[in-house]
């Protein structure tokens, strides 16, 4: 195994880690997993940031606004 895939499973199980204490804000956790991936050469940019064009995740992310708006109104 190479340093990057030592590094990336090393980067997962971080992550896991600190979203199952619940200490930090999810998307903090997320984000700065991606980071260290992105700044240490192991992804490429758009690799990073494909996802992000996905359609679900901007559905999602739509639905995350909808149900805000719902809940402050009732």
């Amino acid at each position: 195994m190479g340093w990057e895939a030592l590094l990336a499973i090393g980067v997962a199980v971080g992550v896991l880690v600190a979203l199952a204490t619940d200490r930090l804000p999810a998307e903090l956790v997320v984000l700065g997993g991606l980071v260290v991936l992105l700044v240490s050469g192991v992804l490429t940019p758009q690799a990073a940031f494909a996802g992000f064009a996905n359609p679900g995740v901007i559905a999602l992310a739509g639905l995350y606004v909808l149900t805000a708006a719902l809940r402050e109104t009732g």
